[in-house]
């Protein structure tokens, strides 16, 4: 096979892939400091990061894992802000792919497989997730959910990276479960909807194993899940238990029964699909990266027990999409807040590309070689899927550009204005910086508002007001600009 037929299909998918990715590290790189960004910062700088982890343990959340990560950001400051978006995804890129590069074994093109299967979980992940500004775009709400989902990708890489190594000395084998220990660990501690998941695929993956694969309840994979597992049940003790969940629960409702609160999560997730499934590029794009994977699958035909993965993979991921609606209903007696729903997005993603894998390998396996046409017209077809979901949400994306700008602007602007004056004044009135796009509160005109306290705080101020009809900044006795 020559050259251009081997390669004209990848490198054409990546190029319609590359598009969305690259503009959400666009449009990421426009965000600043919003909301809750500056109480963090606040405490951060005000008690280190180890005491200010350990201040919101006590007064307000047990996500101790996000709260370090905050406040961490917070000394670093809003100068690394506008860097944190591409980074997250660039890093979130690689997770992924060396989760592929550990399951995929195919003996030609396997970095070009990998890097495709990693482009459409990511592709599908970014562009159907509901308020995906908020997941993504704003630094302390995507620190509560996207890190332990790319610390996630690479610990399942690192679980069969281990699996492949039986032989290790046993000194080698205790690092490694209390490598699994640690990383269960902390990553449950970055949120309550990400723990169950964790807690929940753990658990699973352990009965799987047993009963399905039949591993040996003493053998290496086992015990590297097992110990995981136990860092999970730790994760969600430590965060049950925080003092602070109290303070917290008085700003919602008293939890449901178990039976409304599977009711509730059932509604939520049929209507989160629904939603999802709305569009035309959101069915193109699965149903494209759907036989992306397919494609890849095909040239794995040697795959083992490809019906049995297929069904563990199924069942498995419909139940840990599922896990991500209980803990909001019985917290809020509500569905998620939708930033939250980048994790059943990404849950999803990996269902849609895993189970195309393991189809295409199935097909492969009960097919003879079929001519060239049937593979061009099915290339075809993931080309005109991929390039039409991608070009419909590029567009949408770079229409939007312009009030991101707009925002970095404004909030450059009256924050240098603000560190010009902070020992100048100490009761401030600025112009409210307009934000049309991340839907996170914002400073107002009442200077009590938590926010409005957070930034005076974080300034140095002892008050500061944000009004929609003042042009220019002023302080109070004097007046800035003309």
């Amino acid at each position: 096979m020559s050259k251009l037929k081997r390669f004209w299909f990848p490198v054409l998918t990546f190029i319609i892939l590359i598009p969305s990715l690259t503009l959400h590290a666009y449009l990421g790189s426009f965000s600043r400091f919003m909301g809750d960004d500056y109480c963090s910062a606040f405490w951060a700088n005000h008690f280190g990061v180890i005491r200010a982890t350990w201040f919101w343990y006590i007064t307000w959340s047990g996500r101790y894992s996000a709260s370090a990560l905050d406040s961490i950001f917070g000394i670093l400051g809003p100068r690394v802000t506008p860097f944190v978006t591409p980074l997250v995804i660039s890093l979130w890129l690689l997770s992924i792919g060396f989760m592929f590069f550990m399951i995929v074994h195919q003996k030609m093109d396997r970095l070009l497989s990998v890097g495709l299967l990693a482009m459409g979980v990511l592709f599908l992940t970014l562009n159907f997730t509901p308020q995906i500004q908020q997941s993504l775009y704003w630094g302390q709400g995507m620190r509560s959910v996207v890190p332990p989902l790319v610390l996630g990708m690479a610990y399942v890489g690192l679980f069969f990276a281990y699996k492949t190594r039986p032989q290790l000395h046993r000194r080698y084998r205790i690092v490694w479960y209390f490598l699994s220990f640690f990383l269960t660990f902390g990553m449950g501690g970055f949120g309550e909807t990400y723990c169950v998941v964790q807690l929940v695929a753990l658990g699973f993956s352990l009965v799987a194993l047993s009963l399905l694969f039949h591993y040996p309840i003493k053998s290496p994979p086992i015990s590297f899940l097992f110990f995981g597992f136990l860092g999970a049940v730790l994760s969600m003790a430590t965060i049950y238990f925080a003092p602070g969940n109290a303070a917290r629960a008085e700003n919602f409702p008293l939890p449901l029964s178990m039976f409304d609160v599977l009711i509730i999560s059932s509604r939520s997730m049929f209507g989160y699909l629904a939603t999802l499934f709305s569009s035309t590029e959101s069915i193109t794009g699965t149903l494209g990266v759907f036989l992306l994977g397919a494609w890849v699958g095909y040239e794995n035909a040697s795959l083992t027990n490809v019906l049995r993965n297929l069904s563990f993979i199924f069942f498995g991921g419909v139940l840990l999409i599922f896990c991500c609606f209980p803990p909001s209903a019985y917290a809020m007696s509500d569905a998620p807040p939708g930033r939250t729903l980048i994790i059943a997005t990404n849950i999803l993603a990996l269902l849609v590309v895993f189970s195309g894998y393991y189809f295409g390998s199935f097909v492969s396996s009960k097919t003879e070689n079929w001519p060239y046409s049937v593979f061009f017209t099915v290339k075809l077809v993931i080309i005109l899927c991929l390039g039409l979901s991608s070009f419909n949400v590029s567009k949408g994306m770079l229409g939007t550009r312009q009030k991101y700008i707009d925002f970095a602007v404004a909030w450059d602007r009256t924050n240098d204005t603000l560190l010009l004056f902070k020992n100048e004044a100490t009761d401030v009135v600025v112009p409210a910086v307009v934000d049309d796009w991340s839907g996170v509160l914002r400073m107002a005109d009442n200077p009590r508002f938590y926010v409005n306290v957070c930034v005076s705080d974080y300034y140095g101020f002892k008050s500061i007001q944000a009004r929609d009809d003042l042009p220019p900044t002023r302080l109070e006795g004097s007046e800035i600009g003309p």
